[in-house]
């Protein structure tokens, strides 16, 4: 039950802070979301897809826009509220030959015109890859899961700033 207070007390918490955050920020690639680190899995959900948080005996059941989420209590290893950033420089129009770019919520989704293969790589400032895929076919990529920080997004040698 202590946990569980402690869970309502934090999202109160965080409803202030999504408040204050779009009242100060305009800019929509930012976004407050709760993070939920649980033994199974760690969940990242926007402040604003999030319906109610309610307690059914052992478990916090989060209704969401894309459905519900159930965790229990005894599971959760902690939960944060931060801020995500899809902050893009810029997609050039001679991207749309091979391939296109979309970034919501953190998640960078990569579409290869038909026929056509992808090379992704992502680079944090020192130069060392996070990540790396070939595909010819339509990928996600959850860069929630990148520390904080600038990226280079390398696809098919046109590059795109990636800030976190």
């Amino acid at each position: 039950m202590k946990k569980s207070l402690l869970i309502i007390t934090a999202c109160v918490s965080c409803a202030g802070l999504y408040t204050s955050a779009h009242a100060e920020s305009s800019a929509q690639e930012v976004k407050p979301v709760i993070i939920i680190n649980a033994a199974d899995e760690k969940s990242t959900l926007p402040i604003d897809q999030v319906q109610q948080i309610t307690f059914e005996g052992k478990d916090m059941v989060l209704l969401h826009n894309d459905g519900t989420l159930r965790k229990c209590v005894d599971d959760i290893e902690d939960i944060k509220f931060d801020f995500v950033s899809s902050a893009v420089e810029s997609v050039s129009k001679e991207f749309d030959d091979d391939f296109a770019v979309s970034f919501e919520n953190g998640i960078m989704t990569v579409r290869p015109a038909e026929g056509k293969s992808v090379d992704l790589s992502i680079f944090d400032l020192q130069g060392v890859e996070a990540k790396a895929a070939h595909f010819s076919e339509s990928q996600t990529f959850d860069l929630n899961t990148l520390q904080k920080g600038v990226y280079i997004i390398v696809i098919n040698n046109k590059t795109i700033k990636f800030t976190r």
